[in-house]
């Protein structure tokens, strides 16, 4: 659940993607409570497979000895941590290893450059920070079965009505880049404008 995404949307009136449901955690129940509370409008939805990767600053060696995330992204890699003696969860040592999301724990892992510290999170959200992958799909399940569920919802707007005859789309979009996942997403947006 990451707070500034839903403080984005309600203040601005953008649209957020929030993740809902994950096959290997179950329901991410915050978000339900939070689309309730706010008056969020749910205006698309659809399953993506999530594959897992470890990045590190570049030039760091593989001197591997704390891993960030998001918390449920940590328990999805659990065997690879213990079995690479990687410290993931919080202890008394005074580093929290939770992270908002996966795009800010690689974030945090590029802006510290401490060789120690890697982060988990998608191949995008690791490069676009400009961390080298040192291990690719550490996840405890492969990403066919690792499958999360993703709702993009905007502020209700005093003109929504509630439609009994409302369609869903469902479509996946498996490990797409550049230009061809920049045309998925542009017809996500407009997808959107019609809910």
């Amino acid at each position: 659940n990451d707070p500034s995404v839903l403080r984005d949307v309600m203040r601005n009136g953008m649209h957020g993607v929030f993740p809902y449901e994950n096959t290997a955690d179950s329901v991410v129940n915050s978000h339900l409570i939070d689309f309730i509370d706010n008056k969020l409008w749910i205006v698309g939805e659809w399953n993506e497979q999530i594959a897992m990767h470890a990045g590190h600053i570049e030039g760091g060696g593989v001197v591997m000895k704390h891993a960030f995330s998001k918390d449920k992204a940590l328990g999805q890699c659990s065997n690879w941590l213990d079995a690479k003696g990687i410290q993931w969860q919080d202890t008394d040592n005074g580093i929290s290893h939770n992270a908002d999301n996966t795009g800010a724990a690689a974030e945090f892992v590029a802006a510290q450059g401490n060789p120690e510290y890697i982060a988990l999170g998608t191949r995008l959200a690791l490069e676009h920070c400009g961390l080298v992958i040192v291990d690719e799909q550490v996840s405890n399940l492969p990403p066919e079965k690792n499958v999360t569920q993703f709702f993009l919802a905007r502020r209700k707007k005093s003109e929504d009505k509630l439609d009994v005859h409302k369609t869903n789309h469902a479509f996946a979009v498996h490990n797409v880049m550049g230009p061809e996942r920049n045309k998925i997403m542009g017809i996500i947006e407009q997808l959107a404008h019609i809910g």
